[in-house]
């Protein structure tokens, strides 16, 4: 709730999982539009780089939104941050080589994905690019879960004792 992470799951032929944090919603934002070219240079503070965490922890009341887009009304703002979360996650794709799918989660992802904002998230998810056949093959869920990532840890655990608690018995 306080940035963008993001963490690759690799899961081994022998069923073993590792698990590799990074940063990446520190990579750059490339905006795709006029409105977010406005957004970039607003948030552009002193020449820094704009990281796709700034943009995308920007909150839809935020003065910013105002001065950078006085045409983007208050409505029309979680449209545009819910396309913009469908390029990241396009990204992570593309940068983490993750052709299995992507799980997005907590409670921000899940204001940032209602139900009048799911059509544009998938618009921008599912817009013609590079590997268009690996993205679209990508298995697509929505999961309304809450805590889902102590429910990921806990069955993580129960599959690592799985093994060990069946060679005791």
């Amino acid at each position: 709730e306080e940035g963008v992470g993001a963490a690759i799951i690799d899961v081994g032929r022998d069923g073993s999982v590792q698990v590799l944090e990074t940063e990446a919603g520190h990579m750059d934002f490339a905006p795709a539009s006029d409105r977010e070219e406005a957004l970039l240079k607003a948030l552009r503070v002193g020449g820094a780089a704009v990281s796709w965490e700034r943009l995308l922890m920007l909150d839809r009341l935020d003065p910013l939104w105002a001065s950078a887009c006085p045409d983007a009304v208050e409505a029309e703002r979680p449209r545009m941050l819910a396309a913009m979360l469908g390029r990241f996650t396009v990204n992570l794709m593309h940068s983490f080589g993750a052709w299995q799918g992507i799980m997005l989660t907590g409670s921000r992802a899940a204001r940032m994905l209602q139900s009048d904002t799911r059509l544009q998230f998938s618009s921008s998810f599912s817009t013609r690019r590079n590997f268009s056949r690996l993205i679209g093959a990508a298995p697509v869920w929505r999961v309304d879960q809450h805590e889902a990532v102590l429910s990921g840890a806990a069955e993580r655990l129960a599959h690592e004792w799985r093994p060990k608690l069946s060679a005791a018995a």
